[in-house]
């Protein structure tokens, strides 16, 4: 690829340069890129705590005028823990493949069917990308287990997914735990691009469990953490340093506060995780070719480069999560506090102070 050095000196960040490099890209997305981040860059300058306070309280109040079957929820919240199913979302995803494997391997899910929200022309063509994507990283599920898995077709940024009032009324009837993993990836759009799918499907995902009445895990991500100062899991995570993070962190964060108020103001049991770099498995090495320190890394491992220098802009290490070990981690995690001793709002802070 053949660049300008002026034109690289111009894009806010590595994660900006390794997507187009190893995306091979061209001066026409370069242009595209730059425009984008130019754009973010004039957005964020006038970003403040009190808009993405008040952010937050606006999808809140779309999401209190609905109206829950008996009214609004409000405490004491009764779980129903002994539905048949689990509504998963993102189970086409590199994450989302393991925690499905995940689930179906599961001793206490073993009675449980996965519902799966995909993407898809019919249920069979969704069946189809889930089972690609299984073979495609390794994960070999008994037949017995793949017979549990079920397929709605839908959309993370539509209300109650795009399912019929029929259908959403028939999953809800049957679930015993949301997980809501589907989220849209990416590190050069900006909030308002990613708003739909990230923001709006957590929005959508809690009203689910809600309707439900059974508890809900949010899969987050670490990165909505840099320069907020927490070296710790809480909750509360102040959003002063969001203007200078991408707009997947600023979603992930709103997304994340919806979760919380929803277990304060809701009583809805809440379990939140967040990953950090997720990179291959512990036992087949399958990764997510497509992202983009999987990428730089490979990319250097081709050429023989190893940066020595002092002012390398690389970083010298890279904290990377086994995605088999996060996804086993993350169910038992779900079971410990969802479906084993106290229940409700007790159970769920417990899960987030931990």
């Amino acid at each position: 690829i053949s660049i300008p050095l002026v034109a690289l000196s111009r894009l806010p960040s590595l994660m900006h340069l390794q997507l187009l490099i190893f995306s091979g890209g061209s001066v026409e997305l370069l242009a595209s890129v730059l425009s984008e981040s130019e754009s973010e860059k004039q957005k964020t300058e006038t970003n403040s705590g009190e808009k993405w306070e008040q952010e937050v309280d606006n999808v809140w109040a779309t999401m209190e005028s609905h109206d829950i079957p008996g009214g609004k929820l409000r405490p004491p919240y009764t779980e129903r823990q002994y539905g048949d199913a689990i509504f998963l979302t993102g189970a086409t995803g590199f994450y989302g493949s393991f925690l499905l494997a995940e689930l179906l391997k599961s001793e206490k899910f073993r009675s449980k069917r996965v519902v799966c929200l995909v993407r898809a022309a019919s249920e069979s063509e969704g069946l189809k990308r889930i089972c690609s994507f299984l073979e495609y990283y390794n994960l070999v599920i008994e037949p017995q287990a793949m017979s549990r898995i079920e397929v709605v077709i839908g959309d993370l940024a539509l209300p109650d997914f795009g399912l019929s009032p029929s259908l959403i009324e028939t999953v809800r009837s049957r679930l015993c735990l949301v997980i809501h993993n589907g989220a849209q990836v990416n590190s050069v759009l900006s909030y308002e691009a990613l708003k739909p799918a990230n923001v709006l499907g957590t929005k959508h995902a809690i009203l689910l469990a809600c309707r439900a009445h059974v508890p809900l895990h949010h899969v987050s991500t670490i990165g909505l953490l840099a320069g907020s100062g927490i070296q710790t899991e809480r909750c509360d995570v102040p959003c002063h340093a969001l203007r200078h993070l991408s707009g997947y962190a600023q979603s992930k964060w709103v997304a994340e506060q919806l979760a919380v108020r929803a277990r304060r103001q809701f009583g809805l049991s809440v379990t939140i995780s967040r990953p950090g770099t997720i990179a291959g498995s512990t036992t087949t090495g399958a990764c997510n070719p497509h992202d983009s320190v999987v990428r730089l890394l490979v990319g250097l491992l081709t050429e023989g480069i190893v940066c020595l220098t002092e002012n390398t802009p690389l970083s010298k290490y890279y904290f990377l999560v086994p995605v088999d070990w996060a996804a086993h981690i993350t169910v038992e995690r779900i079971i410990a506090h969802s479906f084993s001793g106290p229940t409700g709002a007790d159970a769920a802070a417990a899960a987030m102070e931990d």
